[in-house]
């Protein structure tokens, strides 16, 4: 079978597998457009039988022949939302029923709406755009004077066009960069699908870092973090951006290899890199920095050890007040009304978070086989301490839970996650996605915040009910105790405030 035939044979299994995901008709009428210009390309350049059609290059030499074929218009119905062709159009109609060619403004808009009904259009973006072109025109016609359309040129329509462009969110240059991402997305997808289907075998591109001086490296020691220390994804993902941004500055100094680093050349990338950071950022990228340069010794790779020479700013942990909300805070938050799907999701993660302290990426981790709906509990697994934990659910997130999973949750979901994204494609909820969620709940009440204040506003509830340390600790999942103490500045505040309020 010729790649062609291969590329051309799959493709309605893979529709229905974007259906499947929650995409609409119209998305996928989108994708069938991309793949029928990239076949009269495929066919154009001759490469029926060459595996290389299943590559990335490929996908920039058709970009670079369809630049070199300026005639060749495929997008043929996304073209027609252009100006330049809803303008024609608008003159074409007009022309050919006005008696004369003298321009009357009402006479060109009654014309605009006939041409539309005459085709049977509905209220769709096509026909909104050509409304919104006919106003624009008649606007840019009765400014310069114009009474005869005859004598309209081409220089006419594209100072029109230009002032179009300028009025426009999106500029048209803009607006292909997208289109162009778009496709190359649609087309590299369906080739991880044909991947997955074992029908061809495909590699996406080799990533950038692999050519700076540090690439290869860091590769090795993100393998190490992950198999022998055991670290979780969101501290392999932490590492690899600080470590990233590390590489970046030292592929773009004078230093060729790791033993050219220099303890000066550590200060000089956190002031460069992290200039107005809060000195806890500081002290996180130094704790990535010590095991990396440690690990680079051991490897060799290094002459001396610079780990013990990186000193982090000091900071005192009773320094700063967690913040959190009261009652009269948290309460129009929770009784918001569920007018729609988004916002029932919405306070199903705020009521899940506030019951019972659970993180951000927790939320997002849950399945369906985590609740015990019997005994109102759940098992909160894949901890940032490393141990499984179960909660209770109390019965207002019993209740929003189920109202979620029988509303709002959609039902052709690819796996059994909790929380789902609400639009297509169908995928598992990120603990970044949780985190915007909870923010934008807080924000529409006018407060700001993450789901960690939240969690904060858990541990007050239980400071205040009488709960020791001890015990806010092991529900809060901190792996060391002075992380929860922090919570005992906060109730020595309260009571100081409550002795000058009361025997003051």
């Amino acid at each position: 079978m010729s790649g062609l035939q291969i590329f051309s044979s799959n493709q309605s299994a893979f529709i229905e597998s974007l259906k499947v995901q929650g995409f609409t008709q119209g998305s996928c009428e989108k994708t069938q457009s991309f793949f029928r210009v990239f076949e009269i390309f495929l066919r154009e350049t001759k490469r029926l039988n060459s595996s290389d059609i299943f590559s990335i290059s490929v996908i920039d030499i058709f970009f670079q022949w369809k630049s070199e074929n300026a005639n060749y218009k495929p997008f043929k119905r996304y073209y027609c939302s252009t100006i330049r062709y809803e303008i024609g159009l608008l003159l074409k109609w007009y022309l050919s029923r006005s008696n004369d060619a003298i321009y009357d403004r009402c006479q060109f808009s009654l014309a605009t709406t006939q041409y539309l009904e005459t085709k049977s259009h509905r209220p769709s973006q096509w026909s909104k755009s050509i409304l919104r072109i006919s106003r624009r025109f008649s606007e840019y016609a009765e400014r310069n004077k114009i009474k005869d359309l005859r004598k309209i040129s081409d220089d006419r329509v594209n100072i029109f066009i230009s002032e179009c462009a300028g009025r426009s969110r999106t500029s048209r240059k803009n607006y292909s960069k997208q289109r162009e991402s778009l496709f190359r997305y649609t087309i590299i997808k369906y080739f991880y699908y044909l991947n997955s289907r074992e029908i061809i075998v495909f590699q996406a591109p080799v990533p950038a870092h692999e050519h700076t001086k540090l690439g290869a490296l860091i590769d090795q020691y993100i393998n190490y973090c992950r198999d022998h220390r055991g670290d979780k994804l969101n501290t392999i993902r932490r590492k690899r951006r600080i470590l990233g941004k590390f590489d970046h500055y030292i592929t773009h100094s004078a230093i060729s290899v790791p033993a050219e680093i220099k303890i000066i050349h550590i200060d000089t990338f956190t002031t460069t890199y992290f200039p107005s950071e809060q000195k806890k950022t500081i002290i996180e990228v130094n704790a990535v920095l010590r095991p990396f340069l440690r690990y680079l010794y051991f490897e060799k790779q290094m002459p001396s050890n610079l780990s013990a020479l990186i000193v982090s700013p000091r900071v005192y942990a009773m320094a700063h007040i967690p913040k959190f909300l009261t009652h009269d805070e948290i309460r129009p938050i929770l009784q918001e009304e569920l007018s729609n799907k988004s916002k029932l999701r919405r306070q199903a993660i705020v009521r899940l978070i506030f019951f019972t302290g659970i993180r951000a990426s927790e939320v997002a981790s849950l399945h369906f086989d985590d609740i015990d709906w019997e005994k109102k509990q759940a098992v909160i697994r894949d901890r940032k301490n490393a141990q499984d934990m179960i909660v209770v659910l109390p019965d207002p997130v019993i209740e929003v839970l189920y109202d979620y999973i029988r509303i709002a949750r959609p039902q052709h979901c690819p796996d059994r996650h909790l929380f789902y994204s609400g639009h297509a494609p169908l995928r598992p909820l990120t603990p970044k996605a949780v985190g915007l969620i909870v923010s934008y709940a807080l924000q529409d009440h006018g407060m700001k915040g993450n789901p960690h204040r939240l969690r904060h506003t858990y541990a007050q509830n239980l400071l205040d009910s009488g709960s020791s340390i001890d015990q806010i600790q092991v529900l809060l999942g901190h792996k060391n105790a002075s992380s929860t103490r922090i919570y005992a500045k906060t109730s020595m505040l309260r009571m100081r405030q409550y002795v000058v309020d009361n025997y003051v």
